[in-house]
């Protein structure tokens, strides 16, 4: 059977291992046949909510999620809780590319959520990319392994001249790349930085890039990420809704 192990040698993208990144969740779609595929990444942002990327909730073929896991380095293995809500940002198409998901029951003190960011990133960051590899080469990897890799957030102008037709807005979101050769610019979960004192913390969170090792391109290219800054009174009224939610 096909097992989760390291990528090849120029690839920084390596398999996570149990407990590095507690707050990352894998999302699961029930496909037609009845079985669960987990095809999204999210955060666990407090006892009873995820944070994804608001094309989670799109996935051709599958609709929306229906389970989360959490706490596993692999499909098979973790805590499968059911999916209660699911909510897009309400700008979302074609920007805006955030969710807040809402699970059935509260989890236990055992798993520890991400901090979000309120302070945002600059140019020159350096992160780590949690998720899945984009490409037809990874499928069967993507199914089955979320990995990691490091990123350095890239001027927002390298990412507007590499998707001149995305209408990408720096302000919303986050250029990354990966700083040395591997595919971290094409992974499909969370970009996560390091904010004391805080296990981790969620900046970004993938929207769109080339698949890992796009047999067209010339070299690596950057990957566009939600920059999870711009929308924290919004997650903040969805995650603990004392007040009606705002844009």
């Amino acid at each position: 059977s096909l097992q989760c192990k390291v990528f090849s040698d120029d690839m920084t993208g390596v398999k996570i291992q149990a407990h590095e990144f507690p707050a990352t969740a894998m999302l699961g779609y029930v496909a037609p046949s009845g079985e669960v595929l987990y095809l999204c990444d999210a955060t666990l942002i407090s006892d009873d909510t995820l944070l994804a990327a608001g094309h989670c909730l799109q996935q051709r073929n599958f609709g929306r999620p229906k389970w989360a896991r959490l706490g596993a380095t692999h499909n098979t293995l973790g805590t499968e809780i059911e999916v209660k809500k699911a909510q897009c940002h309400p700008q979302y198409y074609p920007g805006h590319d955030i969710a807040v998901i809402k699970l059935q029951e509260k989890l236990n003190s055992s798993f520890i959520p991400a901090c979000l960011d309120t302070e945002g990133v600059m140019e020159g960051t350096r992160g780590v990319g949690v998720g899945r590899p984009i490409g037809k080469a990874y499928v069967s990897l993507r199914e089955k392994c979320p990995i990691k890799s490091y990123l350095e957030v890239k001027p927002g102008n390298e990412c507007v001249e590499t998707f001149p037709r995305q209408n990408i807005s720096t302000e919303i979101t986050i250029c990354t790349k990966d700083p040395v050769s591997g595919p971290g610019d094409c992974l499909s979960g969370p970009l996560y930085v390091s904010r004391e004192p805080c296990v981790h913390t969620v900046a970004g969170l993938a929207s769109f890039g080339r698949p890992c090792y796009n047999e067209t391109s010339t070299g690596r290219t950057p990957s566009v990420y939600t920059r999870v800054s711009h929308y924290i009174p919004w997650i903040e009224s969805l995650t603990w809704p004392t007040t009606p939610p705002t844009v």
